[in-house]
């Protein structure tokens, strides 16, 4: 009976090593199919698990990165492409515009060359505004800051974003609302008067005498310049331009209604004066004064209803034409001086204070990146003296000034360029129109004015050079952010598979010994079992 005990002990122990060794071949098993080492309902390894969950949450967070840099790179690329064409253009204008700064050129050649720099200014533009990436506008200033004004005569030009980074590597940006103070100094506005005009006869010509009639419109061979039609450009100081047409019967009371139109509307000054008729008028016997610009019979007067360089106006046709209009500037322009004081418009403290400015455009005041700029003729009027036959430039808003309220909100793009909160890239391209550039005053129809607009060209090319070398330099900067992430996401994937990977080799090895043993088991516990029935046979006997 002991015997039989003994065997029935043994037996239990075999039944539960077989048992034992099944389950860890099951297991062992599973790893070597699956390729893993730990599972999440392994509770013999939760501190492991742990770990190795947090690495891959890690590891995909770094890889969405990775794709998050590759298309910021991609935008960048994007951008750099529409701020080739750009320089390629403004590259073409200052070749013009050397080119018309040589007094060999007659006056017709000049207005030729205006309108190329004319079309290449509304590329450039048109480029700003429809340069897309993922249907987001890049080149407009949209994509670094977004501003409104309460009042449409002050404008915000943004060169960049307003989004910074502090000493403690917080970023913050200068959001929020500004009280602009504006007074104006008066400035001066342009005006011209021709040569007196005469007939054939010698006597004054007067308003109703036909350009046909007029001894300056024939030349010295005895032909007449205006056999056919012929056209004349009014061009303004920001390149606008307008257009008329002369015909022989044309008297000069048309020809200065003419003028007036074009000046009026064709280049938008009848919102400056107090009576848009008097832009163009024609002097004779009847109407001349005792002084002043009218008091000479026989000539026609231009006159500008702007102040400063933005608004002289200049005439273009061919050389016979011009040569008989023989305008001379009896009237120079002067620039108007504005003075700005900046505030914040919640807690009133002085941003900025007693700023002066010639011109209409304020730099850098309230931000760097922030251009203020007004309208040319914010704060005056135009009005005609009779008594001196000009446009007086009065203010009208007095020593207190205009005040303005505008609203700037960073638009920057950032990147999310890492895993965790704060490891972000900061992107903005400021607005690169031919406006915001400063190329609104590029103006070749006088030797003088061709000269000047070089080095404004100059300045925006500089502009836009820096702009592609900073989205250059942060494409590099990417570039090797790339590659740490690379390196990153490859570590901690070692790491992770060493926790949770299997070793192949060793699992085998181990696979082998269970079934070993397991064999082992089965060949005791037959044994055992054979020698149980050996031994009840024997008790029979």
């Amino acid at each position: 009976m002991s015997f039989i005990m003994n065997h029935d002990i043994t037996s239990l122990l075999g039944q539960r090593i077989m048992q034992k060794n099944s389950l860890a071949m099951r297991r062992s098993l599973e790893k070597l199919s699956s390729g893993m080492r730990l599972k999440i309902a392994d509770v013999d390894n939760t501190a492991s698990l742990a770990i190795s969950e947090t690495m891959r949450s890690r590891i995909f967070s770094a890889e969405k990165a990775l794709q998050n840099t590759q298309d910021g790179i991609s935008m960048i690329q994007t951008a750099l492409g529409g701020l080739e064409q750009t320089q390629g253009m403004m590259n073409r204008m200052r070749e013009l515009t050397v080119q018309a700064a040589n007094d060999v050129l007659t006056q017709q050649d000049r207005s030729y060359v205006q309108v190329e720099i004319n079309e290449l200014r509304k590329e450039i533009t048109r480029l700003a505004n429809t340069t897309q990436f993922n249907r987001k506008k890049i080149l407009s200033g949209d994509n670094a800051v977004l501003w409104s004004s309460n009042n449409s005569e002050v404008k915000a030009i943004i060169n960049g974003g307003i989004r910074s980074i502090d000493q403690f590597g917080q970023k913050y940006a200068v959001d929020g609302n500004y009280n602009i103070n504006v007074r104006a100094k008066e400035g001066q506005a342009q005006a011209q008067k021709s040569d007196i005009f005469r007939i054939k006869s010698g006597e004054v010509a007067t308003g109703d005498t036909a350009l046909r009639d007029i001894d300056k419109f024939w030349n010295s061979e005895g032909k007449f310049l205006l056999e056919q039609p012929k056209e004349l450009t009014l061009t303004q100081g920001d390149g606008t331009q307008a257009k008329i047409t002369l015909y022989a019967d044309d008297t000069l009371s048309e020809v200065a209604d003419k003028m007036n139109n074009a000046i009026a509307s064709g280049l938008g000054q009848a919102k400056y004066v107090d009576d848009a008729s008097k832009f163009v008028t024609f002097t004779d016997e009847a109407n001349a004064q005792e002084s002043g610009l009218n008091s000479v019979a026989g000539t026609l007067v231009i006159r500008s209803g702007l102040t400063g360089k933005m608004g002289e106006i200049t005439l273009s046709g061919s050389e016979d034409l011009l040569n008989a209009f023989s305008l001379n500037t009896v009237q120079e322009a002067q620039e108007t001086d504005y003075i700005l004081t900046i505030t914040d418009a919640h807690d009133n403290s002085v941003v900025a204070q007693n700023v002066k400015a010639t011109g209409n455009r304020v730099s850098g005041v309230i931000h760097r990146n922030i251009d203020v700029e007004l309208d040319p003729m914010m704060g005056l009027q135009a009005n005609y003296d009779s008594s001196s036959g000009a446009f007086r430039i009065t203010n009208t808003t007095g020593n207190s000034g205009a005040d303005v309220t505008l609203h700037l909100s960073d638009n920057s793009s950032i990147f999310q360029t890492g895993a965790g909160e704060g490891e972000d890239v900061i992107l903005s391209i400021g607005d690169m129109s031919a406006h915001a550039l400063g190329l609104d005053s590029v103006n070749v129809m006088s030797r003088e004015r061709a000269a000047s607009s070089i080095s404004v060209i100059d300045k925006a090319i500089d502009h836009v050079s820096m702009q592609m070398a900073s989205l250059g330099g942060s494409e590099n900067r990417l570039e090797h952010h790339i590659a740490k992430l690379s390196s990153e996401i490859e570590a901690i994937t070692e790491a992770n598979s060493n926790i949770r990977d299997i070793d192949y080799a060793k699992e085998i090895l181990e696979f082998a010994k269970m079934q070993i043993l397991a064999s082992t088991n089965t060949a005791m516990l037959a044994q055992s079992n054979q020698m149980q029935q050996n031994s009840i046979l024997g008790l029979f006997r």
